[in-house]
């Protein structure tokens, strides 16, 4: 191995051994078995099965829990403290490293019995690990072991590691500690504190980092690790990763594009912003923004709660006829909680118009009058005799719905009638020249218009609008009831004689005075009235713009803000 061509550094802490006699591992060191020949340069003799075996082995500490230093004891030290640990058997020799990968490797001895000639690693715990983190140069980097380990350095470290002797211009790691078991070390003054475990990124730095959470980034890869270095792209894949590993997500700013579901299994999801995408430290204004279409953000049967602390959620302008837009959509849910973030609704989309339906049918054509009957033959026209028929001019028929709308019927001789329904205003017959010569010479007139049918064009739309489990219900227009029908119309007034005095009665010749005149004639009857048009069909709701729904929830907001612009028109 060429020394000089690589930058290590190796610490070993000076465990109190509980072997009065240590062995001192050489390149020769244990070689030697009972039974059977030795063994060869680079392996030992295993005391159990009497077999010889490799010396070197490589084994890859916990990287997340120890990322920066690893204090290892080489002595046969049964650790009893927190965070100790057994590393595949024994270990006598650690190189660390600082470069971007973190690759800690261990040479290991074997063997797992302590009261003989194997050596256990163990692993102090993260505040004595600390003490030493400034001992370590930058430039420490990692390095590669060989197959065996009969380089003079390897065994004049391993030599020294056994024996709990100081290694030259080593320096200690703190006065009280050295040559102290593990579990006894007294905590230094001066030692880099452990991260609080409810340290906020927004007033305590030391929690962004990966122990404490994964790292998401519009520039990364939801292939990645979820690191600083290699962040994920989506917060879907972020959140999944963090809930697996009980951790937080770091999300730095800009814009992530996609709906993100908060449901019953992500319980206890925490998602910090407000980082820079390059330092990966705090900074207010760098807020990621959740967009997209219908509600970007939905947090749904939680019971241990969220926390969404700098982040900023903007909901697209809905599109969909009647298409609300919401940011956020909390139901059934609690302990939902929002700092410093902004929910903002885009407009809702105007309700779709209601459909049209054919127009009002038309009514039916009133009968003509007929004309007057000359005195002296009253036989010439029988069938407009209106004393004894009543009909020489007929109303015209028309029924809507079972309602009869029939104009008013016509006569020569009484009032001409109404037109149906009597109750609608309008529809009154015309008014007669006269019931007799007595009555003096008049004109008829034709009979009233009929009424029209009612107009439901501007009935309102009734009820109330609603929250739902979807977000927001409108309330659509009320279709349009068929139009009520036209009332028939009056039948036409009744002609008279010319002469002032003259009386001319068909069915009694002998009342004529002056023979020379015509009867008078009958009315026109009255025209069907029309029916109603069919209804057309109630608007849409117009959709709503609502930056929050919160559904059986319990939400608390905290220093953020919530906006919302325009709805769209019912």
């Amino acid at each position: 191995m060429n020394r000089g061509a690589v930058g290590i550094l190796i610490i070993l802490a000076a465990c109190k051994s509980t072997d009065p006699n240590p062995v001192v591992l050489d390149a020769d060191s244990n070689r030697h078995c009972t039974t059977g020949s030795d063994c060869e340069a680079g392996e030992w003799c295993n005391p159990g099965p009497e077999t010889c075996a490799s010396r070197a082995s490589q084994v890859e500490f916990d990287r997340d829990i120890y990322p920066k230093i690893m204090v290892l004891c080489a002595t046969c030290h049964l650790p009893t403290g927190p965070g100790a640990k057994d590393v595949t058997g024994s270990g006598v020799l650690a190189l660390f490293d600082q470069g971007p990968e973190r690759t800690w490797q261990v040479l290991t001895a074997g063997g797992t019995d302590c009261s003989t000639d194997s050596h256990r690693v163990c692993v102090d715990e993260p505040k004595y690990s600390l003490m030493v983190q400034r001992l370590l140069p930058p430039n420490a980097v990692a390095v590669e072991l060989p197959a065996g380990y009969n380089d003079p350095w390897i065994q004049t470290v391993m030599s020294w590691a056994a024996s709990g002797a100081p290694r030259p211009g080593s320096q200690p790691l703190v006065d009280a500690g050295v040559d102290a078991p593990l579990d006894t070390m007294p905590d230094a003054p001066d030692a880099m504190p452990v991260c609080p475990a409810d340290a906020l990124p927004s007033t305590n730095a030391c929690s962004i980092a990966e122990p404490y959470g994964v790292f998401v980034s519009p520039a990364g890869n939801d292939t990645n690790p979820g690191t600083r270095a290699a962040p994920f792209a989506t917060f879907t894949r972020a959140i999944a990763a963090a809930r697996a590993t009980q951790k937080r997500v770091y999300a730095c700013g800009g814009t992530y594009r996609g709906n993100v579901v908060v449901d019953s299994t992500l319980d206890g999801t925490t998602i910090f912003g407000g980082l820079d995408c390059t330092t990966w430290t705090y900074d207010a204004t760098a807020k990621p923004v959740i967009s997209a279409p219908n509600i970007p953000l939905i947090v749904d049967g939680v019971v241990t709660g969220v926390r969404f602390e700098d982040i900023k959620v903007v909901a697209d302008d809905a599109v969909t006829h009647g298409q609300s837009s919401i940011a956020m959509l909390v139901r059934s849910s609690n302990n939902v909680s929002l700092v410093r973030s902004e929910l903002i609704a885009g407009t809702g989309a105007a309700g779709s118009s209601g459909t049209e339906n054919p127009s009002f049918l038309s009514g039916t054509k009133g009968g003509e009058g007929e004309r007057a009957c000359p005195c002296v033959d009253p036989t010439a026209c029988p069938a407009c005799d209106p004393w004894l028929d009543p009909t020489c001019g007929d109303n015209g028929v028309n029924y809507c719905g079972g309602t009869e709308v029939s104009g008013g019927t016509s006569s020569s001789w009484s009032e001409p009638g109404y037109g149906l329904p009597l109750e609608m205003a309008g529809g009154a017959p015309g008014i007669s020249a006269g019931m007799s010569c007595y009555y003096g010479q008049s004109y008829c007139s034709n009979g009233e218009v009929g009424a029209n049918g009612i107009d439901y064009a501007t009935v309102p739309a009734t009820g109330e609008p609603e929250l739902v489990a979807t977000g927001w219900r409108g309330v659509a227009g009320v279709p349009g009831p068929q139009g009520g029908p036209g009332q028939g119309g009056g039948a036409g007034g009744n002609g008279t004689n010319e002469t002032y005095e003259s009386r001319c009665y068909p069915q009694y010749p002998e009342l004529c005075e002056d023979t020379s005149y015509a009867d008078r004639p009958s009315g026109g009857g009255g025209g069907g009235g029309g029916c109603g048009g069919l209804g057309g069909s109630g608007g849409e709701a117009g959709g709503a713009s609502i930056s929050l729904v919160s559904l059986s929830s319990d939400v608390e907001l905290s220093a953020s803000t919530l906006a919302a612009v325009a709805a769209g028109n019912g």
